[in-house]
């Protein structure tokens, strides 16, 4: 690592994207698709920035939506929503794909940004075995 370059990624990083992104995987695995939470027309993806909600957007709706000032576009096709654009050094939120459950999750650590899927259906669940 040389210089003031604001881009350096430490081992600090390093380790705290690693377990970001195994928190995603795992919170990710919670659902089997279609066994205890199928797919309705109640789900929409809650955008946060740190942890002010920005926008609750329904995923019935194909769109592309542009956040904190152009630094992210999300994209919402048939049921499903993933992160199509970063500023991000990395773009590890990208590379995260489609996400289309309740509880998953796509973090953007360097941009402060999240997205979780959510259920308006009267959905509670207490634990999940596998």
């Amino acid at each position: 690592m040389t210089g003031n370059n604001s881009h350096d990624v430490t081992g600090f990083d390093t380790v705290l994207m690693t377990l970001v992104l195994l928190l995603a995987i795992g919170l990710g695995l919670q659902t089997k698709p279609g066994q205890s939470c199928p797919q309705t027309s109640s789900h929409e993806a809650h955008l946060f920035e740190g942890d002010r909600l920005l926008r609750k957007l329904s995923l019935n709706e194909d769109q592309e939506v542009s956040l904190l000032a152009g630094k992210i576009l999300v994209e919402i096709k048939e049921g499903r929503i993933r992160v199509k654009e970063s500023d991000c050094l990395h773009s590890l939120c990208v590379n995260m794909g489609w996400v289309e459950h309740p509880g998953q999750t796509v973090f953007c650590l360097p941009n402060k940004f999240s997205l979780e899927i959510k259920t308006q259906d009267h959905f509670n669940l207490d634990s999940v075995v596998f």
